[in-house]
C-alpha cells in the first residue's frame, strides 16, 4: 500500500507545509466481505511546549518539540510531520493477480536481487520477508542480505541471523516466522540523509519494504527508543479497572485532555455488544480500539500483548496506551444496552491538546465488496495525519 498526500503547499520558506490534497488509503478487494477500522490522529501545524528531544533523536522538521508527559515514541505520534511522505517497496503483483512472489521486475546484478532503492533522505520503518522454509530458504534462496545507508553497509551477511537475533538488533525488534505472523520481521528503525539500498543474494520472494520520505524523514526515534518501547510491560502499570458502572452511553473522559491509558472489564458475552465513541464521530465496536477485529460469540476472547493493546482473557479486560487527545468540547465514550462494566482511564494535560494541535479520527466499515476487482477507500481524510492503527 502506497500513501500519499495529493498536493503538498509550501511554506515562505520553501519547506512542505501541511497537505491540503485529498489522502485515501485503499485496497483491493474481491468477492469477500470485508471489515476494517482505521483510528487516525490528525496533527495540525502548532507549535507547544514540551522536552527537547535528544541530539540523535534529533528535533522534528516543523521546529516544534516533543510531548514532555508520554513515551517518545508514543509522543511522536502528537507531532505535526507535514513533508513526511509514507510509501511501500514489495514484491506484490501491480496488475492485481496472484503473482505476489514475482520479482523478476526488480534490478539485478551478479547474483544480487535489489528489493529497495532510495535517493535522498528517508527512514525505513519495517521491514518483512517471507518463503516457504523448507523448499525456498534451506534450499538456498536466501543466501544472503545486504543492508546499506548512506553508502555504509548496516548489514551483510545470512539473513536469517538478522531475523533471528544473532546479528545485534534483538526480539521483538526482529522476529521469525514462529514468533511473529508467520514470516520474517524487522522493526528495526534505518534513518538515511543520501540514500539507502537493501539487496539479496539470490531470490527474495515475498518481501514488504515500509520507508518514507521528505524533509526530516530520517528524523524519529532511536534504536533504543524503540527497543524500550516495543518491550515495555507497559500494562503492569496501567490503571486497574476499579469504576464499576452499568451502561448505555457512560463519558470516560472529556476535554481539552490526553487520555494515555484505557482500561476496562466486563462480561464476555457483552463484547459483541460494546462500542465506542470520541467526540460526534459515529461509535465503533469497541474491540477495534484494543487491537482485534469484530467479535463473534463462537470466537474466544484472544490474548495480546503488544506494544499498544493488552488484551486478558482471565480477568476479562482490555487495556490500550494509544494516546487520545480531546479537544475542548470532546469525550470519550463507551456506549452499551445495559453492560455492568468496570473501568478505569489515566490523563494528562499536555500542551499540544490545549492547543487544538492534534485531534483523533476513527472510522469504521462494515460492508461487502461489489464482486469485482476494484479499490475501496479504508480511510478518508483532508490534511496532514499519523496512521496509529488498522485492523482489518
Amino acid at each position: 500500500m502506497t500513501t500519499e498526500p495529493l498536493a503538498r503547499p509550501r511554506d515562505d520558506n520553501g519547506a512542505a507545509g501541511a497537505a491540503s490534497g485529498f489522502l485515501e488509503y485503499t485496497f483491493c478487494v474481491g468477492r469477500w466481505p470485508t471489515q476494517a477500522s482505521v483510528i487516525a490522529i490528525v496533527v495540525a501545524a502548532t507549535a507547544y511546549a514540551g522536552r527537547a528531544p535528544s541530539r540523535q533523536e534529533r528535533a522534528p522538521p516543523s521546529g516544534v518539540l516533543l510531548p514532555s508527559k508520554i513515551d517518545r515514541v508514543l509522543g511522536d505520534l502528537l507531532v505535526p510531520h507535514p513533508s513526511r511522505i509514507t510509501r511501500l517497496s514489495s514484491s506484490h503483483d501491480p496488475w492485481g493477480g496472484n503473482r505476489d512472489a514475482d520479482c523478476d521486475v526488480f534490478p539485478r546484478e551478479d547474483g544480487w536481487v535489489e528489493m529497495f532503492n532510495a535517493e535522498g533522505e528517508g527512514r525505513i520503518t519495517r521491514l518483512w520477508m517471507n518463503a516457504d522454509y523448507e523448499h525456498d530458504i534451506q534450499g538456498g534462496d536466501w543466501k544472503e542480505i545486504w543492508i546499506e545507508a548512506d553508502g555504509r553497509t548496516i548489514y551483510k551477511g545470512d539473513p536469517l541471523d538478522w531475523f533471528y537475533g544473532k546479528a545485534g538488533p534483538v526480539p521483538p525488534m526482529v522476529m521469525d516466522q514462529e514468533h511473529s505472523s508467520g514470516g520474517f520481521v524487522s522493526w528495526v528503525p534505518i534513518p538515511y540523509r543520501t540514500g539507502a539500498k537493501i539487496r539479496i543474494h539470490g531470490e527474495p520472494h515475498y518481501f514488504q519494504v515500509n520507508h518514507r520520505e521528505g524533509p526530516g524523514s530520517a528524523n524519529g526515534p532511536s534504536v533504543e527508543s524503540v527497543t524500550q518501547f516495543m518491550t515495555d510491560e507497559w500494562w503492569k502499570r496501567a490503571p486497574v479497572p476499579d469504576r464499576p458502572a452499568r451502561v448505555h452511553r457512560l463519558v470516560l473522559a472529556a476535554g481539552p485532555t490526553l487520555v494515555t491509558d484505557l482500561a476496562l472489564s466486563f462480561a464476555p458475552a457483552d463484547l459483541p455488544r460494546l462500542r465506542m465513541r470520541i467526540g460526534d464521530q459515529p461509535p465503533f465496536p469497541a474491540t477495534y480500539l484494543f487491537g482485534f477485529g469484530a467479535p463473534r460469540a463462537d470466537v474466544a476472547w484472544p490474548e495480546i500483548k503488544s506494544a499498544l493493546v493488552y488484551s486478558d482473557p482471565a480477568t476479562h479486560t482490555l487495556a490500550t496506551r494509544i494516546p487520545l487527545p480531546l479537544r475542548a468540547g470532546e469525550a470519550l465514550t463507551v456506549e452499551g444496552e445495559e453492560i455492568d462494566l468496570t473501568w478505569a482511564v489515566r490523563e494528562i494535560d499536555e500542551p499540544i491538546v490545549r492547543a487544538n494541535g492534534a485531534h483523533v479520527v476513527t472510522q469504521f466499515r462494515d460492508r461487502h465488496a461489489p464482486g469485482a476487482m476494484t479499490t475501496t477507500p479504508v480511510l478518508e481524510a483532508r490534511g496532514s495525519i499519523e496512521l496509529v492503527s488498522m485492523v482489518e
